[in-house]
């Protein structure tokens, strides 16, 4: 038996490529090249707080401007890029077709992430990667926040296309013969965040908007001085946010769903109640954002009904329950 292996194909092949397998390669290899650009910043803010006083950094808006980034880069760079990446890769085959449902968006979606990690690496602002108003709105200085509000719109464009994509592959590409709830559940977490992200992202890209025209002196949304609410900001950005916890976590733990059956070969104690899990979670993760803003004044009753939403998603259990329940019944079944 003779193997013919395939001769490397250039690399300007794989980049301008609209195959899943390639763009999901260039998904992980960006996100963790990413990863290691915000680690550097990372141990550079560990470095400069080892001891009191300043170290390594000269000063305290140089320290903000290598916060900002880091914390942008991990959440909007690696994160979100990366569970993308694996989910090219991986969904068309599990749902049994052969790419994804738009491959041009797809390559599109991704192209555009280099754009706007450009804008937030070359303005480096300082706005932290919350942006919370007033600060952000009146003393930021520009362009560099500008480039960061711009960067970070581009970004969140790139998610909702990829989004749209993986949720019209998952439910109108999907093989015939392959239910819903027999469906991988891993395909199940990145449909999810799909949804999840086509929601949430919208309000965050209306905030950024606002927060651009107050900047340009257009608007004063955000804005105390020009009768604006500076906490209707954190609304905004915690109803995105809350959620996008979710959106981090969930292909990990669609990733854990898959792995742990597969190498203690038995299988997953329960199909039903991960899906459950992941649906309720979805839900239970747009009800209860509030729970970032207790310190800016809420009334008891909003404080009360924000608690209730945050004791819910308990549900979350059920997702380590189910790797638990897994090995178990590998111990006891031997």
């Amino acid at each position: 038996m003779v193997l013919e292996l395939a001769k490397p194909r250039p690399i300007w092949q794989i980049m301008f490529s609209t195959h899943h397998t390639d763009v999901a390669l260039l998904y992980t290899i960006s996100s963790l090249a990413f990863l290691f650009m915000g680690g550097v910043l990372a141990l550079t803010i560990r470095a400069e707080l080892f001891a009191p006083g300043p170290q390594i950094i000269a000063d305290s808006i140089t320290f903000n401007r290598i916060f900002t980034v880091h914390g942008t880069t991990m959440l909007f760079l690696f994160a979100i890029p990366f569970a993308s990446g694996i989910g090219n890769y991986l969904v068309p085959i599990m749902v049994r077709y052969k790419d994804m449902a738009y491959p041009k968006l797809n390559a599109i979606a991704f192209w555009m992430i280099p754009v706007g990690a450009a804008l937030v690496w070359l303005g480096f602002s300082d706005v932290s990667w919350t942006a919370y108003a007033p600060y952000s709105v009146i003393r930021a200085p520009g362009p560099a926040a500008d480039m960061w509000i711009f960067g970070l719109k581009i970004i969140g464009i790139s998610s909702v296309l990829s989004s749209i994509n993986f949720v019209v592959t998952i439910l109108k590409c999907k093989h015939p013969d392959l239910p819903l709830s027999k469906m991988p559940l891993f395909a199940w977490s990145m449909l999810t965040i799909s949804l999840m992200t086509i929601v949430a992202i919208p309000t965050f890209a209306a905030a950024l908007l606002m927060m651009l025209t107050d900047r340009l002196g257009v608007s004063g949304f955000f804005n105390p001085a020009m009768g604006g609410d500076p906490i209707a900001y954190q609304h905004l950005f915690w109803f995105t946010f809350h959620p996008e916890v979710y959106i981090f976590i969930l292909p990990a733990i669609g990733m854990m769903y898959e792995i742990i059956p597969r190498f203690s070969r038995k299988p997953l104690y329960s199909q039903s109640s991960g899906i459950f899990a992941f649906v309720m979670l979805a839900i239970i993760g747009f009800a209860s954002w509030g729970h970032h803003m207790f310190a800016t004044g809420m009334s008891f009753t909003e404080k009360t009904v924000e608690s209730l939403c945050s004791f819910l998603q308990v549900l979350a259990a059920f997702l380590i329950r189910q790797c638990h329940l897994t090995f178990s019944h590998m111990i006891l079944t031997g």
